[in-house]
C-alpha cells in the first residue's frame, strides 16, 4: 500500500509540473505577452544590453525616465524622447526632446528639437534647429 501511495504522489507530481509549468530560464517556452512582477535588473551594472543593432525593439514604455547612454529606438539614428514625439516620422537622423516635438514629421532628416511643440509643424524640411517653447510652431 505504501508503494501506490508514493507511486501516485510521485505521478500527481509530475503531471502538475507539467500543466502549471514555469517559464524556463532561456524564456524560450513564452509563447504570447507575458507579465514580469518584479524587476528585470542585469547582474552587474552595464553589463546586459536590451537589444542589439540586428535585434532592436520597437518601442520602449516608462513611466519614470530611461537610464543609459544611447537610445535609438529605430535604427535610422531618429532619437525621441517624450510623448507625442516624432509619432508619424519615416525620416532619418532627427532628435526630438519634449512634450509633442516633431509630431508632425514625416520624411524630415537632420533635425533638432528640444522643447515642449518645438518644430511641431515640420513635416518635410531637413537641417533645422529648433530650441524652446512652441519654437517654429
Amino acid at each position: 500500500m505504501k508503494k501506490i501511495i508514493t507511486a501516485s504522489i510521485i505521478i500527481a507530481c509530475s503531471f502538475l509540473n507539467k500543466t502549471i509549468a514555469q517559464a524556463n530560464r532561456t524564456l524560450s517556452n513564452l509563447i504570447a505577452t507575458t507579465a514580469i512582477n518584479t524587476n528585470l535588473l542585469p547582474g552587474t551594472t552595464g553589463s546586459i544590453n536590451m537589444g542589439s543593432a540586428a535585434n532592436s525593439w520597437k518601442d520602449v514604455g516608462s513611466m519614470y525616465g530611461l537610464y543609459g547612454k544611447v537610445i535609438s529606438f529605430d535604427g535610422c539614428h531618429n532619437v525621441a524622447i517624450g510623448m507625442h514625439t516624432l509619432k508619424q516620422n519615416t525620416g532619418t537622423s532627427n532628435t526630438a526632446v519634449g512634450f509633442a516635438t516633431m509630431t508632425l514629421n514625416t520624411t524630415g532628416y537632420d533635425n533638432s528639437a528640444f522643447g515642449e511643440y518645438a518644430l511641431n509643424t515640420n513635416t518635410t524640411g531637413s537641417g533645422n534647429s529648433a530650441m524652446s517653447i512652441s519654437t517654429t510652431f
